[in-house]
């Protein structure tokens, strides 16, 4: 006990009189016993002084001292956390987060060492947190910049995930990729805003963010992938615009559940009625409740989330039909209703795959490209036993595709790099030249940007130059064709799996062709990395003025991705430490 009485994690030994950080719910006795055992001053004094039994019934009567203060003070912690999220109409959730915990135990820190105090003495108004917010982003950014540079030298692309506020007000979040380690690296960058009317000012401000971070590269040089919407595509024609995959595949999902036939429609009003038996079977809190728990806002907006509702409820359609009683709702569980509704399952699912492999920001994805859609063009070919209705939505899905597809000749690039896939069946025998002449291109611009040659003196004719072994004079482009034809008679596919280390393997048979690689594999064939802070930046922009102009939008979510970062990283050390 201090000199107050209060309660302090803290015991004195009375023979060295050291103080020990003690607290009796982790350790209870053992570590003071362990201290008395080793305590050189103990063995000096007699032995009766070692009183270790009142030790124990000391401990015993402090815990339970503790536990009942500890219950007082958790009461009345709740009461006023309660005021906090009432007065003020937070969410719930504000108590759980890692921020406010951290703050909550600094102050209560701050009350065990240096005792009670007045709170708006320590608490810094909004402006300076405001500043300090500003003061650490800039921190932050430099950091990453001094962490990007060296890495963007072997290639690197951006995404641009366009986030619409309003009519005529946009947000752009920008998410730098690039090779690591034979991996993928993703690094958020941060948010701008401009106006749709504005498309001098969007181009200025991506530049504005790109240069911050080192990439000093000219827009006829950059890789942006962005989604078709985005009106980066029709305003910024010199930059290389790439169609993010996702986009492509979810737009013409979007595209089928809304065609105007017969069969879009009756699939529908049966995905209204799925939604009803989940809303009914979540508010009665019926016994298969369990089977059916999801969140049915995403069921009405992602189409990944509708078709996992689809499955659910025709994996339990027997045991929801003994606790459905409304007829309407039965109707949509019947055996012809249930049929439909499997076609449809049919028929997503491997779009559903193809999306979810597409998505990961870890390892390269862009060379999956265009064999996953002839894939997914060959499980819309209709065959003998498809029936009537799947017949018709399998042709509306490739007409939906046809529409929508937008192929960059990087994508098809991509593919060449696969050792698997490096004689390019997958193409019409037009790209496949164009491929090659792109790749011989892109190797040949690489030793001009890296180590441009020079070349020899000339030197004075002899009659015997004739004889001369003109390897040695070949030229850049015929060293890209040397590479390119080794590379395309390999057979080699060992860690084919994981591309870029494949490439590290034989970097020094094909150097030229290695880095040309690299360079492309950072491409990722999608925006979701930065769709990961979507809702961030859509939470903070329909706050408003509370939080200032654009720039300090961009302080907050950009500290809070680092921080975020940093957080997961030590809990993955932390893991793995525990492991080992």
């Amino acid at each position: 006990l201090d000199e107050q009485g209060n309660l302090v994690g803290y015991a004195g030994c009375m023979y060295c009189m050291d103080v020990l950080r003690h607290d009796p719910h982790i350790s209870g006795t053992s570590s003071l016993i362990s201290h008395l055992r080793t305590c050189s001053a103990a063995g000096v004094l007699p032995a009766h002084a070692m009183m270790i039994p009142e030790v124990h019934v000391k401990e015993e009567v402090l815990e339970e001292s503790r536990n009942n203060e500890e219950w007082d003070i958790f009461t009345r912690t709740t009461d006023i956390c309660a005021e906090y999220v009432a007065n003020d109409m937070l969410s719930y959730q504000c108590l759980t987060g890692n921020g406010f915990r951290k703050l909550a135990q600094f102050m209560v820190d701050c009350g065990a060492m240096h005792g009670k105090f007045e709170v708006d003495s320590v608490l810094p108004s909004t402006a300076t947190v405001a500043k300090r917010v500003c003061a650490r982003a800039g921190e932050e950014r430099l950091k990453l910049r001094a962490a990007l540079c060296p890495r963007l030298l072997h290639g690197s692309a951006v995404t641009l995930h366009t986030l619409t506020a309003d009519r005529h007000s946009h947000l752009i979040a920008l998410t730098v990729h690039y090779v690591k380690d034979c991996s993928v690296g993703t690094d958020f960058l941060g948010v701008c805003d401009f106006s749709g009317d504005a498309p001098t000012k969007m181009k200025d401000e991506v530049l504005r963010f790109l240069g911050k971070f080192g990439f000093e590269t000219t827009p006829e040089r950059m890789t942006l992938i962005t989604s078709g919407e985005s009106p980066l595509n029709a305003k910024w024609k010199e930059a290389t615009m790439i169609k993010s995959f996702s986009y492509m595949i979810n737009q013409s999902v979007n595209q089928l559940l809304k065609q105007d036939n017969q069969t879009a429609k009756e699939i529908s009003i049966n995905l209204e009625k799925f939604r009803e038996i989940i809303r009914l079977i979540n508010r009665e809190n019926m016994k298969v409740s369990k089977l059916l728990e999801m969140d049915l806002v995403n069921s009405e907006t992602d189409w990944r989330d509708t078709l996992k509702m689809v499955e659910r409820v025709c994996r339990a359609r027997s045991e929801l039909l003994t606790v459905i009683q409304e007829q309407r709702l039965r109707e949509s569980l019947s055996t012809e209703s249930e049929g439909q509704m499997r076609h449809l399952i049919t028929l997503l699912s491997p779009f559903k795959t193809a999306v979810e492999d597409m998505e990961c920001c870890e390892v390269a994805t862009l060379h999956k490209v265009v064999p996953w859609l002839v894939h997914l063009r060959d499980t819309c070919a209709c065959s003998d036993g498809d029936t009537g209705a799947l017949v018709i939505l399998k042709e509306a899905m490739m007409r939906t595709l046809d529409q929508n597809e937008d192929l960059h000749l990087l994508h098809k690039v991509a593919v060449f790099f696969n050792p698997r896939m490096n004689s390019l069946r997958t193409i019409s025998q037009e790209d496949r030249e164009l491929v090659r002449k792109e790749v011989k291109r892109l190797a040949q611009a690489y030793i001009e940007i890296s180590e441009p040659r020079r070349k020899k003196a000339k030197q004075e004719s002899s009659p015997l130059s004739y004889l001369e072994d003109e390897e040695q004079h070949q030229d850049e482009e015929s060293v890209a064709e040397r590479e390119i034809l080794l590379y395309t008679i390999m057979k080699d596919y060992t860690d084919s799996d994981n591309l870029l280390l494949w490439w590290q393997h034989n970097s020094t048979m094909l150097p030229l062709l290695a880095a040309v690689a690299r360079k492309v594999l950072a491409i990722p064939a999608s925006t979701t990395p930065t769709a990961h802070f979507s809702k961030i930046v859509r939470k903070i922009k329909d706050l408003g003025s509370s939080w200032g102009n654009e720039h300090s939008i961009d302080d907050l979510v950009f500290l809070h991705s680092r921080l975020s970062r940093l957080s997961a990283n030590i809990e993955v050390n932390n893991k793995s430490s525990s492991d080992g």
